[in-house]
């Protein structure tokens, strides 16, 4: 089989500066091959070894998913659960033991819920892992094979057809109408039409980069073969991944309004508690019943109902988005 550029030798390849630096969509095919030290009968075993101990897996780091317990104590991680928390320990304190349990059950109605539903949410991001390509077909020593895609390293020769996801950033080399859905990156639903041979300044926007195909991509027609050029978070999805996983993600506008609103009754119970027993005291009445009905009136304030009907409504408009 014809070589183009230079064949492996016992090296391992290119330097990450260089592959990290390199514009790959603005680079002619010989170029990639003379670049990332490639050859059209792929890489030998020993080379693709010696490059993975180098570049590393090609693979997303995957957060470690918390356990039950954890997201069960989440639940009441707010300011309203803990003037609830409160309300039910004042209500024990003040012999109500009625008041106190029913509390607790409304707590741990919620927590059941909200547990639940955070627990089925983890677990299908779970499982949309699994519908991932984990495969990809390379040449390696001359042979087209499958193998794990976590094994690619830059310089591999690859093929996809229609349906394929890209699992890696690949400077394609030749193609045959070959049409690749990057919504995932571009947002753009329309298919791109990737053209192998097409010159590109180095400056081309990123939906534009018609030679290239990025990791997670989708291929919808035709058929394509390039060369591995940035694996794992290296590649464009992976440094998407990297700008999220460093972001601080704020909490949803409705959990701001309920904290708000939380904060705002616990400043209202307190007004409460302080006016009507000072107006009791001066009124000639004792000061431990004073007590007792200022606190009284601000649990019966509280509307223990109110966390357990905002998460029942939330999980049925997630049900709902789902269907």
């Amino acid at each position: 089989m014809e070589t183009i550029g230079k064949p492996p030798e016992s090296h391992t390849g290119p330097l990450l500066s260089d592959v990290l630096e390199c514009r790959w969509h603005a680079v002619t095919v010989e170029e990639a091959f003379d670049k990332l030290d490639a050859s059209t009968n792929g890489l030998d075993e020993g080379e693709a070894a010696a490059r993975r101990a180098i570049y590393g897996d090609n693979s997303l780091p995957v957060g470690r998913r918390p356990g039950l317990a954890i997201v069960y104590l989440r639940q009441f991680k707010s300011p309203l659960i803990y003037l609830l928390l409160a309300a039910a320990a004042v209500s024990l304190a003040i012999g109500e033991l009625t008041d106190a349990i029913f509390i607790f059950v409304v707590l741990q109605v919620n927590a059941i819920i909200g547990a639940t539903q955070e627990w089925k949410a983890a677990s299908s991001a779970a499982a949309l892992d699994t519908l991932v390509q984990k495969l990809a077909v390379v040449w390696r020593n001359g042979v087209r094979r499958q193998i794990d895609a976590v094994e690619l390293v830059p310089g591999d020769l690859v093929e996809l057809g229609a349906g394929a996801l890209a699992p890696a950033d690949i400077r394609l080399v030749s193609d045959r109408d070959l049409q690749v859905d990057e919504s995932l990156l571009t947002g753009e639903s329309l298919p791109v039409e990737k053209d192998a041979l097409q010159s590109l300044p180095a400056d081309t926007p990123l939906g534009d980069r018609r030679t290239l195909l990025h990791a997670g991509t989708v291929a919808l027609a035709g058929r394509g073969r390039g060369l591995v050029a940035r694996t794992g978070l290296h590649t464009e999805i992976g440094r998407i991944a990297q700008a999220l996983a460093a972001a601080e993600q704020p909490p949803p506008p409705l959990l701001e309004r309920l904290d708000r609103f939380a904060t705002r009754v616990g400043y209202a119970m307190v007004g409460v508690i302080v006016l009507l027993g000072a107006v009791q005291l001066m009124r000639g009445f004792d000061l431990v019943q004073v007590f007792f009905v200022a606190v009284a009136l601000a649990v019966a304030a509280i509307p223990e109902g109110m966390p357990v009907a905002i998460t029942v409504a939330l999980a049925i408009g997630t049900r709902r988005m789902a269907r």
